[in-house]
């Protein structure tokens, strides 16, 4: 039996600019325990929503360029 978490990652936008949501229904209809989605893009940005209820296993590049040291 595996333990393995899936992480469930949606980047499509669930909603047009200026339409009305409510996002405690988009948290209550979640029925994943890692559940992220975009919800709306303002201007260059967009509006995401992340649900945990267990750990999420960042990754990370080792072999990136750390910028904090430039």
């Amino acid at each position: 039996m595996s333990n393995k978490i899936t992480y469930n990652i949606k980047t499509d936008i669930r909603y047009s600019p200026m339409v009305k949501f409510d996002i405690q229904d988009v948290v209550d209809a979640n029925t994943d325990k890692w559940f992220n989605q975009t919800l709306v893009r303002i201007n260059d940005s967009v509006l995401r929503l992340g649900v945990l209820e267990a750990e999420f296993h960042f990754h990370k590049h080792d072999d990136a360029m750390n910028f904090s040291t430039c």
